[in-house]
């Protein structure tokens, strides 16, 4: 990450029993026609004649399954335990601090304070990293499982603003930080850029507040 990182990922995908699918077109046509297709058993195994009125309805019942499709992809996947979605909730702002090996003017490491949001639902994250003097942007990501513990991995692209140019280009790198459930929950881990710099992240607290700027995140209230 060097003087500044960070980034941001939309990623897509629903686990079910284990494997994961990309919601597409053909998903969402599949979806319509799986809710068509119980309709139309339902009114035979009923003896219910098949008419116009009838056929009227299978545009609702996939339009209902659809909303709630998106309600649990949204929000509800949050209310369920973490053994059933398989997915961590880090949903948020989360405190961090920055040590690079990155050496600065006077010869010492760089230790600099960032926030990392995390835009989250079911099926998509979006990662941003906020530092005073820069912007990021992420390519991938992901959560996955190693030995039990469940770690956030994405790459990036960071960018500085216009006046913090200077020594500091445009770069890319990857990140990839273990999600901490006991006895706090938090995030620890290691980056790496293709400039030859690495360095750890830890956060210190969590907003579930989604900080839209490095000076709004300072101003957020954390739990430890």
């Amino acid at each position: 990450m060097g003087r500044s990182s960070g980034g941001q990922v939309c990623l897509s995908r629903i686990e079910v029993f284990g494997a994961y699918l990309m919601p597409s077109g053909a998903w969402a046509r599949g979806i319509v026609f799986m809710a068509a297709a119980i309709w139309v058993a339902l009114a035979f195994i009923l003896g219910v004649p098949v008419d116009k009125l009838w056929l009227k309805y299978v545009g609702v019942i996939a339009a209902l399954v659809v909303l709630l499709l998106l309600a649990f992809d949204v929000f509800a996947w949050r209310w369920l335990p973490e053994w059933i979605v398989k997915r961590p909730n880090i949903r948020g702002t989360w405190r961090a601090e920055l040590r690079s090996n990155w050496l600065k003017d006077d010869g010492q490491p760089l230790v600099s304070e960032c926030f990392i949001v995390i835009h989250q639902t079911y099926t998509t994250m979006c990662v941003e990293v906020l530092f005073p003097g820069s912007d990021s942007t992420s390519t991938s990501a992901d959560i996955v499982k190693g030995g039990g513990r469940p770690s956030l991995w994405y790459t990036y692209r960071s960018e500085a603003h216009a006046p913090n140019r200077d020594g500091n280009p445009p770069h890319r790198g990857a990140v990839s930080l273990f999600v901490e459930t006991s006895p706090r929950r938090s995030l620890a881990g290691d980056y790496w850029t293709e400039r030859g710099t690495t360095g750890r992240i830890q956060t210190s607290g969590h907003s579930k507040k989604i900080a839209g700027s490095f000076m709004s995140a300072q101003s957020l209230d954390y739990a430890s």
